[in-house]
């Protein structure tokens, strides 16, 4: 991004100004929404791997980009996460286990992928308690508790 333009991303400026970024004031501001869909970001999430330290994220909106590689184990660490949204990138492998510590999870969008494999009854049963919206891809993903009802 370019400051020139406005958007104020990864300048000296506080994150909290940045576009993109939403955050909540208490003793300091802290970053609860990083929503970047479509902004033709590319490369693999394993190099930010610095979002874990961001222990008030709740929304990581990523979708609509050029993402590749794997989904990094490293979600697990944002354990106040409510939505992941990470549908209509390039991202291959399978859905790592550890999404499954996300139990404040409500918003699960992996669809639009390469992403292959099995989704375990005993993550569907960790993430259970809140999920509202759980989608993948039926025809690479079998998931029983998918709310786009795989098969």
């Amino acid at each position: 991004f370019d400051e020139s333009e406005g958007t104020l991303w990864l300048t000296k400026s506080h994150e909290c100004t940045w576009i993109g970024i939403s955050c909540v004031s208490s003793d300091h501001e802290q970053v609860t929404v990083i929503d970047l869909s479509g902004y033709g970001l590319v490369g693999e999430l394993r190099h930010v791997g610095e979002l874990a330290g961001l222990d008030k994220l709740e929304h990581l909106v990523l979708d609509k980009n050029k993402l590749m590689g794997t989904i990094p184990k490293w979600l697990q660490d944002l354990i106040t996460l409510k939505e992941l949204t990470l549908s209509n990138n390039m991202l291959s492998g399978g859905v790592p286990n550890t999404i499954s510590s996300l139990v404040k999870l409500e918003k699960l969008q992996l669809n639009g992928n390469e992403l292959t494999g099995f989704i375990s009854d005993d993550f569907c049963d960790a993430i259970s308690k809140n999920i509202q919206v759980f989608i993948v891809d039926c025809n690479a993903i079998h998931c029983p508790c998918c709310t786009n009802k795989c098969p």
